[in-house]
């Protein structure tokens, strides 16, 4: 299905969507689980979406590590397709969760196994993600879910950054 800023997303792919009935309602965090289209409507003619069906998700807190917002499953949704904004980028929370390169799995180019191998991460509590708003692309959307960073002392900074000079001079 093709977002209002002209990414094609596909079914699993992490989205922003917003409800046409309340926009003025924050935007919905969504995976994409199901691309609906009503048999002989006018969408179904123009060979396009009639509705989405979206995983939701909503705003936790701040992952610690990364300061970026961890988000949690919150529900299910129906959307009319022209409500997809855009695609996002939603990690897994791995320093949070201790994840590891747990085993290594083959490499296939032109599905032809190669002696190539590369690291397979095992995801403790798979369900554990971060938004990540550090992206440029559709930055307007996805700013309103950033988190603040904290204000540092001006004075303190210079004094530290100073300090941490002259000991690497030494």
């Amino acid at each position: 299905v093709v977002a209002l800023n002209g990414e094609v997303c596909h079914v699993s792919d992490f989205v922003l969507a917003q409800d046409a009935h309340a926009p003025w309602a924050l935007l919905i965090i969504g995976r994409l689980a199901e691309i609906l289209q009503i048999c002989h409507s006018p969408a179904q003619h123009r060979n396009h979406a009639s509705s989405l069906l979206l995983e939701t998700f909503q705003v936790i807190g701040c992952s610690d590590v990364y300061l970026l917002p961890q988000i949690q499953l919150f529900g299910w949704t129906v959307l009319p397709a022209a409500a997809l904004l855009c695609g996002v980028n939603v990690q897994h929370d791995c320093a949070r969760n201790g994840c590891t390169g747990t085993s290594a799995i083959p490499v296939y180019e032109e599905c032809e196994r190669t002696t190539k191998t590369q690291q397979w991460i095992g995801h403790q509590n798979p369900s554990d993600f971060i938004l990540n708003t550090a992206q440029m692309r559709d930055a307007m959307h996805v700013q309103q879910f950033r988190v603040q960073a904290e204000q540092l002392d001006h004075d303190w900074a210079i004094h530290t950054g100073a300090a941490a000079e002259l000991d690497a001079q030494k």
